[in-house]
């Protein structure tokens, strides 16, 4: 990928697959919901790809959130790519139904990234990703698919684009949460509409 502008020509490689994976810690991620927890048989595997799909309001980006606040709570550095809401709209939900999400940005371990469309090329938001992960984050939520369609310069297939990012953070044993928005709500369900299913190990 590369980008041309005033400052003369920027160039990032694409995102490659770490063929030595890290190290696993046994330890599953915790929603910090004791009921959750259980039906995940204690929560989310360290490097597995969950996928959090549904129709608008359903919870989506909550249910996130969860996962991101308790890793950080836990001393888990973690990122949430931001690119269909805003910062403040966030923490206003998050303080009205009462998610640590404040203390959790306050310790430090969790970061909210803002992606505004047309913002970041692919390249210069695969290049955040690397970034983080050689800083030292351990979880990734990215909300959600189809702003990451609509809001990235030069993307000309998200399909690929999202797999060859889930296989980055896989390979890194990173915990990602995908947020993915479908339409129906009844008949038949369709896990994603970017084709992207077969990249999640949860759903």
């Amino acid at each position: 990928f590369y980008d041309i502008s005033t400052a003369g020509l920027e160039v990032w490689p694409e995102l490659v697959p770490d063929t030595q994976k890290q190290a696993i810690d046994a330890e599953p991620l915790s929603s910090g919901v004791d009921e959750l927890d259980e039906l995940l048989y204690g929560g989310l595997d360290q490097g597995t790809i969950t996928m959090l799909s549904g129709p608008t309001g359903v919870g989506k980006t909550t249910t996130g959130l969860q996962f991101l606040i308790q890793a950080a709570l836990a001393g888990k550095q973690s990122v949430l790519f931001q690119f269909e809401e805003a910062e403040w709209t966030i923490r206003d939900r998050a303080k009205a139904i009462g998610l640590p999400l404040q203390a959790a940005l306050e310790s430090g371990e969790l970061s909210i990234v803002e992606v505004s469309p047309d913002e970041y090329t692919v390249g210069e938001f695969e290049q955040l990703l690397r970034e983080a992960v050689t800083d030292g984050t351990e979880v990734v939520m990215i909300d959600g698919s189809q702003g990451f369609q609509e809001n990235l310069r030069g993307l000309a297939d998200t399909t690929s684009a999202l797999v060859r990012i889930g296989r980055f953070l896989r390979s890194a044993s990173i915990t990602t949460l995908l947020i993915n928005e479908v339409h129906n709500i009844t008949g038949d369900f369709q896990a994603s509409e970017e084709r992207t299913s077969n990249l999640a190990d949860n759903i």
